[in-house]
């Protein structure tokens, strides 16, 4: 039984749940997949749609691969903070949370009640101690992984302690993106500008045979009051995909000594990624060894400094149509926390061959809203790029929703692709990407795409969207929203 959790962006790992499990990993990562199996696609019977999507398979087997052949009944779509919270309890029967901001163990984010009060270590340490054959593999990005809060604990603080007591069964693991390292290593003092550089921003949740994407990393936000999207998924071949991805990533990173102080190199320099070619190779089985199939999923990973463009690949054809039906009739929604769009990825939603429409945070839901300093004038940036944004689509393009909630942010991330204006989706990408220029060029990311026939899954697939585009959102145009901006000298530099 395995488990991997991957939250690259946590202040602390605030959550996880080790009963049932004999393997686990808290980690952010990317590696090489095992082979999928051949299946073949199943159209609805006569459909002209379910004839469109085998071409959109087919096209997305090209550049990914075979992908995964999954039951649609074993896809499931979470609502809220509150559910990805209670699915991760619900993943075994032991609750284990780390919290270093209050110290204790059993706090549900939200509440006051203490279920289990004491040191986060201590009480990992006991489930550890109770299961000797349980095995927990942590991989981190290197700076957000050691970013401090205001008591000083950082995600590297807290799981120490674990690592030096059980050095075989908790591994803690720190990625750094190789680009410009010696540089901002001289030069650059203050931690949080380090990140300009570059995160290991993907997140995934593995536990046994069930897979958790989402955008959400695991600090106490996450749980109660920021908004993000989530896919639980149970299938034995893509969950042993995702261990092999947790296995194959530690070994890229700095993995914490037993000192509980002190980094190790990697076993393997970031630079010799090339997860493509296997994911493409290895023994398949056979065709008719599951039979039809009407739903797949494809992993893809962004990492530009090492070569692995595979995720931007993959958008660029979506978003520029060459997925899509030729007539037009067709529609894409797209959705961003920070909707700050590539230039590139701005032309193509010009140029798509259907309607756009595009949810991202407003001001107020913007996750450096109230924030001190400079960052304090971030969310006016990007109210500027969505300013931008509306003067560059053609009329009757593209429509733009912003999300706002009192007390929320916003963090969803992903895409859905509509066969038709009025159809339900068949396509949808989840993950960690925010289609910037940081997600392109900078970051490492990790996403899903996946393609259906499936009626249900896809009606499923369409509430997601429109709880998306309704719930808590308002339509902005160029005349309403370019007022909202308030002209500061800082928004020059900032931009």
């Amino acid at each position: 039984l395995q488990v991997a959790v991957a939250a690259p962006n946590s202040d602390a790992v605030e959550k996880l749940r080790l009963g049932a499990v004999t393997r686990a990993a808290v980690c952010c990562t990317v590696g090489t997949p095992r082979a999928p199996m051949v299946v073949r696609w199943r159209p609805a019977a006569g459909s002209h749609r379910g004839r469109r999507m085998h071409g959109i398979v087919s096209e997305i087997r090209r550049l990914a691969g075979e992908g995964f052949p999954v039951r649609a009944e074993r896809i499931e779509i979470l609502d809220s903070p509150a559910d990805f919270y209670e699915r991760l309890l619900s993943i075994s029967n032991i609750a284990v949370v780390a919290v270093p901001r209050d110290g204790f163990i059993g706090k549900k984010p939200g509440t006051t009640n203490m279920d289990n009060p004491g040191p986060p270590a201590e009480s990992l340490r006991k489930v550890i101690s109770n299961h000797g054959d349980l095995s927990v593999n942590v991989v981190l990005d290197y700076h957000r992984g050691q970013r401090r809060d205001r008591q000083g604990e950082c995600s590297m603080s807290v799981l120490s302690k674990l690592a030096t007591c059980f050095p075989a069964q908790f591994k803690v693991h720190l990625f750094r993106v190789p680009q410009w390292r010696w540089i901002h290593d001289a030069v650059v003092r203050w931690p949080r500008w380090k990140e300009l550089v570059g995160v290991q921003h993907a997140k995934l949740y593995v536990f046994d045979d069930t897979v958790i994407i989402s955008g959400a990393n695991l600090s106490n936000d996450y749980f109660v009051n920021r908004q993000d999207r989530y896919y639980v998924i149970r299938d034995a071949a893509l969950a042993d995909f995702s261990h092999d991805l947790v296995a194959r990533f530690a070994r890229w990173s700095h993995r914490l000594q037993h000192d509980g102080l002190s980094l190790s190199r990697p076993l393997e320099p970031p630079s010799t990624i090339d997860v493509q070619p296997d994911k493409r190779t290895s023994a398949k089985r056979d065709e008719g060894s599951m039979g039809p199939t009407d739903t797949f999923v494809f992993p893809t990973i962004q990492l530009d400094v090492a070569g692995v463009r595979l995720d931007h690949e993959l958008l660029t054809q979506i978003v520029s149509g060459n997925l899509s039906p030729s007539d037009g009739m067709h529609h894409l929604t797209l959705a961003s926390g920070y909707l700050n769009l590539t230039p590139d990825f701005q032309e193509m939603l010009a140029n798509f061959p259907g309607t756009v429409s595009l949810v991202t945070a407003s001001p107020m839901a913007n996750g450096f809203y109230g924030a001190a300093g400079v960052s304090r004038f971030i969310p006016d940036a990007y109210a500027v790029v969505v300013n931008e944004l509306l003067a560059r689509m053609p009329p009757n393009k593209c429509e733009i929703f912003e999300y706002e909630r009192t007390g929320w942010t916003y963090h969803q991330k992903g895409l859905w692709l509509h066969p038709s204006p009025t159809a339900p989706p068949a396509l949808t990408v989840i993950g960690s990407s925010n289609f910037g220029h940081r997600s392109v060029y900078r970051d490492l990311e990790a996403q899903l795409c996946i393609a259906t026939n499936n009626q249900d899954l896809r009606q499923r697939m369409h509430n997601e969207c429109q709880r998306s585009t309704t719930q808590y959102t308002h339509k902005v145009s160029k005349q309403n929203h370019s007022l909202r901006v308030t002209p500061h000298p800082a928004l020059d530099v900032i931009m």
